[in-house]
This record gives structure tokens, C-alpha cells and sequence, in this order.
């Protein structure tokens, strides 16, 4: 072989980084974040999809406001904001749940009244369609639910896609400088790449009340 082949052989080896003795690369792959508006039962206010996103270092997030309104990308919490002695009850009658929509702030006590009849199996889930709780309520009991976060949640009888309730817990906004993105409105984009190992929580900064956040993500750089 040519001193010449030689030479371009080692720079393709150089570049790729794979094969030819060469080390492993990092990752390099962009992956996509929706910024969602409602769109039906389960979506009822807005969300990030995919709600957690699994990575390499190197990869980058590219986050689409596919939303009619503007939004921004945050890194950080949403932390409770609500109080305790602030108590919401939601009645389970026969007919469904009243109210079928509450907005709430984290921390507020959300409590369910089973006045159906007979006891009532429920299922609780987050914007990502995940099941957050599932518990069973004798007739007549009053029980609160502890929610995990600040977020969209539904609510309805296991086994039924009928008579859903929603409920929307809103946050206290608190970042971690890690990183932001501009405002973003619809249409646009923002991307981030994550060159080091760890969990970075992010969450949509409401552009028209702060204290009225909700919507939250996960990156697991692993």
C-alpha cells in the first residue's frame, strides 16, 4: 500500500473513531422533544414528549414548540408553592367527578369523597401516560392523594376510559443555571448538547404567570 493510502486510511480512522485500533466515540445523536399544546383527553393542558429522554454524553436534545403559543425551556424544579390547610375535594358520584377539572398549586391537599355507591377503583396518570397511583376507595370514604410533582394528571375509574377527571398542579419555578433557552415561539427550536454523565430536570417557564409552571421534563445523560 502507498505511502498516500496510508496516509487517508489513518485520517478516516482518526475521524471515525472506530475500528482501526481507534478508541470508542461519544455519543452524537439528536434527539427530539415536543413542546405540545392540548390535544384531547391525554393531553388536557400541554406537555414535553417524550416526558424523559435517555442519552449519551455527546448527544444533543432538540427541543419543537409545536404549540400555538410562545414557551421556554428551563433547566431546574418546580418546588411546592401550595399550603396544606388549602383542602380541595373531589366528589366521585355516579355520574363522574366534580369538579372534572381543578387547578391546584403543589403542596395544596387534594382529596377524593367515594360517593358512588359501592366501592370505586381509580387510576391517576401523568402527561406521559404513565400510571402514577392507583388506589381503592370504600363507599363513602374521603381520602387525599399525595401527587409526585407539578404537572397535568387524569383521573378516571381503572378499566374505563369514561367520566375522566384532570387536574393541573401548578409549581414554584426554580432554576439550576444549567441551562435555558430563549423564547421560543411557535415554530421554533432550541437545542442543547450534554457532554457530561447525570440527570438534568427541566421545566416550561409559563410566560404569562411564572407561578402558574407545570409542565416538567427529565435528560438522563448516561
Amino acid at each position: 500500500m502507498s505511502r498516500l493510502a496510508l496516509a487517508i486510511l489513518s485520517i478516516i480512522c482518526l475521524i471515525s473513531a472506530l475500528g482501526c485500533g481507534g478508541g470508542s466515540g461519544g455519543g452524537n445523536d439528536n434527539v427530539s422533544v415536543n413542546i405540545q399544546g392540548s390535544s384531547g383527553s391525554n393531553t388536557p393542558v400541554g406537555r414535553f414528549y417524550p416526558k424523559n429522554v435517555t442519552i449519551q454524553p455527546g448527544d444533543k436534545v432538540t427541543w419543537f414548540n409545536t404549540d400555538t403559543v410562545a414557551h421556554q425551556v428551563v433547566s431546574g424544579t418546580l418546588t411546592p408553592q401550595g399550603n396544606p390547610l388549602v383542602v380541595y375535594t373531589i366528589t366521585i358520584g355516579i355520574t363522574g367527578f366534580s369538579p372534572a377539572f381543578l387547578q391546584a398549586n403543589l403542596g395544596d391537599t387534594i382529596r377524593f369523597n367515594n360517593l358512588t355507591g359501592s366501592t370505586f377503583e381509580m387510576v391517576i396518570v401523568n402527561d406521559n401516560g404513565q400510571v402514577v397511583s392507583d388506589v381503592t376507595l370504600a363507599q363513602g370514604e374521603l381520602r387525599t392523594i399525595t401527587f409526585p410533582g407539578a404537572g397535568a394528571y387524569l383521573f378516571r375509574q381503572a378499566g374505563s376510559q369514561l367520566n375522566v377527571g384532570q387536574i393541573v398542579l401548578y409549581g414554584q419555578p426554580t432554576p439550576d443555571n444549567q441551562f435555558e433557552s430563549p423564547v421560543l415561539s411557535p415554530g421554533q427550536t432550541f437545542t442543547r448538547q450534554f457532554n457530561t454523565t447525570g440527570t438534568f430536570n427541566y421545566f416550561d417557564l409559563n410566560q404569562n404567570n411564572p407561578n402558574q409552571s407545570f409542565m416538567t421534563g427529565t435528560i438522563s445523560v448516561q
